[in-house]
């Protein structure tokens, strides 16, 4: 079985699926800056905190294109999940929780073009689900 299968009774993965696991989980320490500034967001709103300072954060860090919905969409899927194994040991628990809250987000509502409010109410939601 390949051990990044997180199901042994789910259909066997592709090779290239399996190759984009592995590049992925090699270039998750390269991300873990990009998920520290979008959990940042994420925590924020879950923990009904104001966002501008983390929003304002992200936005230098990555570029003004950031946004909290795209900070959800990251840390949703398995490059957010990767990068925050890879944090080191005094922030892992911290960003992962907020892919926790970003996934159970993702789960709840398609995040494209969600509003903020709706995004703040899930991710408030989401932590207490999470905790």
């Amino acid at each position: 079985m390949d051990p990044d299968s997180a199901n042994p009774t789910a259909s066997p993965m592709s090779k290239s699926l399996q190759s984009k696991i592995r590049q992925t989980r090699l270039n998750a320490p390269l991300e873990v800056p990009k998920a520290r500034l979008c959990s940042r967001v994420i925590i924020a709103m879950a923990m009904g905190h104001p966002l501008d300072g983390p929003v304002q954060a992200l936005k230098s860090g990555l570029g003004n294109n950031w946004s909290p919905v795209l900070a959800v969409q990251f840390m949703s899927g398995r490059r957010g999940q990767m990068a925050a194994q890879s944090a080191p040991d005094i922030e892992r628990e911290a960003i992962y929780l907020a892919h926790l809250v970003a996934k159970e987000i993702a789960d709840r509502q398609p995040v494209t073009r969600a509003r903020l409010d709706v995004l703040r109410h899930l991710a408030i939601v989401a932590g207490k689900d999470s905790s």
